[in-house]
């Protein structure tokens, strides 16, 4: 069967789902549910986020030019559904989820996330109906689970979250409930 080409992104594997909090230079608190995310460097430290142009996270992340990727487990899949849903206010309450001081930028981190990534925004890309934000990981949150007997980082204990289609995500192969 040819594949349409609006269902050609559909066809690869997913990326993990990622959380993108931000903060504007009012201080609203900023977050939603992102499925392109990669690491893209290892010195420095840098991740990247294929978002659209047109939403607060993008415009947030510009203009105080730090965000926070978060990493989500399969016990949080319903709040990270619902994160980014709240257009006026605080979007972490709308979600349900624990806004937490990060360390070293200004937007928040999530309790409930194994992993919080603090970035400092380095570049973009424009590609087509997105643009890749690219952030310097320069700080973090990591939860002790995820790290083994000899305190090395063991990514099977990540409890990451996929997005397989519309509200349907999977973690270690098996579909959440």
């Amino acid at each position: 069967m040819k594949i349409p080409l609006d269902k050609v992104v559909y066809s690869t594997p997913p990326s993990a789902v990622v959380l993108v909090s931000t903060i504007s230079k009012e201080g609203r608190k900023n977050i939603a549910p992102f499925g392109f995310f990669m690491p893209c460097a290892h010195q420095p430290p840098m991740v990247a986020v294929s978002i659209r142009k047109t939403i607060h996270t993008y415009k947030y992340a510009k203009e105080i030019g730090e965000f926070v990727v978060s990493i989500p487990t399969s016990k949080i899949v319903k709040q990270v559904y619902k994160a980014g849903g709240v257009n006026e206010g605080d979007e972490f309450k709308g979600s349900g989820l624990t806004a937490i001081p990060s360390n070293s930028v200004k937007p928040f981190s999530v309790k409930e996330c194994q992993v919080n990534l603090e970035c400092r925004f380095v570049d973009e890309i424009t590609t087509g109906d997105h643009v890749i934000i690219i952030g310097k990981v320069i700080d973090g949150i990591i939860d002790d689970t995820i790290f083994n007997e000899d305190n090395a980082i063991l990514r099977t204990n990540l409890d990451s979250i996929y997005h397989a289609t519309k509200n349907n995500f999977v973690s270690k192969g098996k579909k959440i409930e």
